[in-house]
């Protein structure tokens, strides 16, 4: 049985609501002292909403997605998820890293069914689901290929794929595409816009791509150097659906670059 939209109708369609609430964080230095990574920062994504972060290295938005995942408590302030307190292990979370994080005795069809597999779906039902989102990515001709067949942009579209077959109702995205050449993240940009379309979840996106970021975004929150905080907020009026290549011919698109590019740049001049 395929995993289609009618099938995702048991998942999460619209999205979670992302509040984090005047959080902060500090880490233990080498020496024992301590580093404020983020400073008093707030911030909310709607249901369905894509929020893109963008910021110099170092200012916390990785943290941000962290502390949405679970993964990091903040050390001041408050983070929710659809209107509860965040816990560890949730599964209408996905998390897609710069890094596939493939498991290499795994098949691309049995990698991208694991998530279903632990959620105690059948196996035979797990992989015809996700043989049908690879096949959605251009990796229909291979399900059975193991990760160190595939090239680096076929693993990361199985990584995507491994994302996006449970339909989470959040999605963190940290810096997914940046490890690609232009052509293959152009192309994962369009699929994954795609797939977001019908699924609708609510996505927080860092990138440092500002070009990235106004293609894919609703909103963008730029963020300052370390430690960070929100010093800016763009919404990107562009309809939809996107298309990748065609944006890149609006003056439109340019013009938000421009605006965006100059608070950037500031920042990192500072």
């Amino acid at each position: 049985m395929p995993f289609t939209a009618s099938t995702a109708q048991n998942a999460s369609l619209t999205g979670d609501e992302i509040v984090v609430d005047r959080v902060s964080q500090s880490f233990q230095s080498p020496d024992g002292g301590s580093v404020l990574a983020l400073d008093t920062t707030s911030l909310r994504v709607a249901p369905g909403e894509f929020v893109c972060l963008v910021g110099p290295s170092g200012c916390g938005k990785t943290t941000v997605l962290n502390m949405v995942a679970g993964l990091v408590r903040p050390t001041e302030g408050e983070v929710s998820l659809g209107g509860e307190p965040i816990r560890e292990g949730n599964h209408d979370v996905g998390y897609l890293l710069a890094r596939d994080g493939l498991l290499p005795w795994r098949t691309a069809v049995a990698n991208v069914a694991l998530p279903l597999e632990l959620r105690g779906i059948a196996k035979r039902e797990a992989r015809d689901r996700a043989a049908e989102v690879l096949d959605s990515v251009g990796l229909g001709k291979f399900l059975k290929s193991y990760p160190s067949q595939l090239s680096h942009g076929m693993r990361q579209r199985t990584a995507l794929a491994r994302t996006l077959v449970s339909h989470p109702g959040t999605i963190l995205m940290d810096e997914p595409f940046s490890a690609l050449d232009a052509e293959t993240r152009m192309r994962l940009q369009g699929v994954f816009l795609q797939r977001w379309e019908e699924q609708k979840s609510s996505v927080l996106f860092v990138t440092h791509d500002l070009a990235e970021a106004i293609v894919m975004a609703d909103r963008i929150l730029v963020f300052s150097a370390r430690p960070g905080k929100i010093i800016a907020e763009f919404r990107i009026d562009l309809p939809r659906p996107r298309n990748v290549l065609e944006l890149q011919s609006s003056s439109t698109y340019h013009k938000y670059y421009q605006d965006i590019w100059s608070v950037f740049r500031e920042e990192l001049a500072s």
